[in-house]
């Protein structure tokens, strides 16, 4: 859940600053607002294993947020043939101090179109709230040309490199670097279909802890179509990742895929559906880790009224992992009913909402883990209070109850910002 909390953060922040950037020139935009993260009980069970697993866990359940905090955010935006957009944006909080910069470049030229993109991030803790969140620089560049082999065809090509400088008294992370690739080619099949396919390569090195250096390679593709009645997104990724520990541990083999599809009856009805698969093998000499397969699927039944969009269905998932000990196996078959309602409008006002209801069975309950109910709320909202004057909001809650009570576990995370645009 919090994997998600976390993508659409990112996502509501690309679409406020989308709002900021609307038109060319300078735009500064200046708020408040407030974050709260409240954790009872959390134990790790997503399917993130390897020596990065514990790092992902500690710093999942060592998080709480409960602060005020003030925004200047400045963006410059040129458009045309060739684009630019830059963007500051400082953020303060009793306890922390933000500051991200952001660049954009585009440029159509007679060889391709070019790409570049850079952000520098700058987090710095002066003062401790009893939580080590850490202070850290940290900077990433992309760059990237799409060149035609054809009318319909383009070879794509892309560099990107990161680096993670952590500072002061913390134990919040581990300084690192990345670089790595990927080369591959679009091809278009119509007006709005679409094929990519791209083999990638990527290297970390961490200063302070060898064992967790890594290389991986693999291949992604896509296929997007959309017709009158009907779109389809396929979206596929095979990766091998070998990390610098003897003997093979931890070095694993992973292909997931997600189809989703929208099947439109008419004006008012529609039908949407998505398949996830994931399956990780580890290398046979890996005695820590366990091969498993993840598999998902989601039916939704929907009603268009104006701009909202209401939708219900069943939701199931099914995780089947391999050990030898199956008193240590996280098995489980879940079935949930699901609904989600949204609206897009014109005026510049934006909300969804995903409520979640169902029951997880375990395959092997033991002391530490046992079958339970469990709810999820999800809401998410940009909106104008007045002409210049912008609310968003994001609100995710995740419940669950077990039989033995020691096990239930609540997670509530709240942020908002109220912007004003000059």
């Amino acid at each position: 859940m919090l994997k998600i909390c976390v993508a659409v953060t990112i996502a509501l922040s690309a679409f406020s600053s989308a709002n900021a950037a609307s038109r060319d020139g300078l735009t500064l935009k200046a708020g408040v607002g407030y974050d709260y993260l409240s954790q009872r009980y959390f134990v790790d069970s997503f399917n993130v294993s390897g020596p990065d697993s514990l790092l992902t866990r500690w710093e999942l359940t060592s998080e709480y947020l409960n602060d005020f905090k003030a925004r200047l955010d400045l963006t410059f935006r040129k458009t045309g043939t060739s684009s630019l957009e830059l963007r500051s944006l400082y953020e303060q909080t009793p306890h922390l101090i933000k500051l991200k910069l952001n660049s954009d470049w585009r440029k159509k030229t007679s060889h391709g179109d070019v790409l570049w993109r850079g952000q520098f991030d700058w987090r710095d803790q002066y003062s401790s709230d009893g939580n080590d969140l850490g202070s850290y620089l940290s900077g990433s560049t992309v760059g990237r040309i799409k060149t035609p082999l054809g009318s319909r065809t383009r070879l794509v090509a892309q560099l990107q490199a990161d680096i993670t400088d952590f500072y002061g008294e913390t134990n919040s992370g581990y300084d690192h670097s990345r670089v790595g690739g990927k080369l591959g080619v679009d091809q278009e099949f119509g007006l709005l279909t679409l094929a990519t396919l791209n083999g990638f390569v990527m290297a970390r090195q961490v200063a302070d802890s060898q064992t967790l250096d890594y290389g991986s390679y693999g291949l992604e593709g896509s296929f997007s179509s959309s017709t009158e009645r009907l779109d389809i997104d396929l979206l596929g990724r095979w990766e091998s990742k070998d990390y610098n520990r003897p003997d093979g541990e931890s070095d694993y083999s992973r292909f997931e895929a997600d189809l989703l599809g929208r099947w439109t009856f008419s004006q008012r009805y529609f039908c949407r559906q998505r398949v996830e698969l994931e399956a990780t093998s580890y290398d046979p000499a890996d005695l820590l880790n366990d091969d498993y397969r993840r598999f998902g699927v989601t039916v939704l039944g929907g009603i268009r009224i104006g701009c909202f969009e209401l939708a219900l269905g069943p939701d199931f998932e099914l995780l089947r992992e391999s050990p030898e000990d199956t008193s240590f196996a996280e098995d489980y078959f879940e079935t949930a009913a699901l609904a989600d309602i949204s609206c897009l409008s014109a005026q510049g006002f934006f909300a969804s909402m995903e409520s979640r209801f169902g029951y997880r069975q375990l395959e092997y309950p033991n002391q530490y883990q046992s079958d339970f109910i469990f709810y999820e709320l999800m809401l998410i909202a940009d909106f104008s209070v007045r002409k210049q004057l912008n609310l968003n909001l994001l609100l995710s809650t995740d419940w669950e109850w077990h039989d033995n009570t020691s096990l239930d576990n609540r997670v509530v995370l709240f942020s908002s910002v109220l912007a004003y645009t000059f």
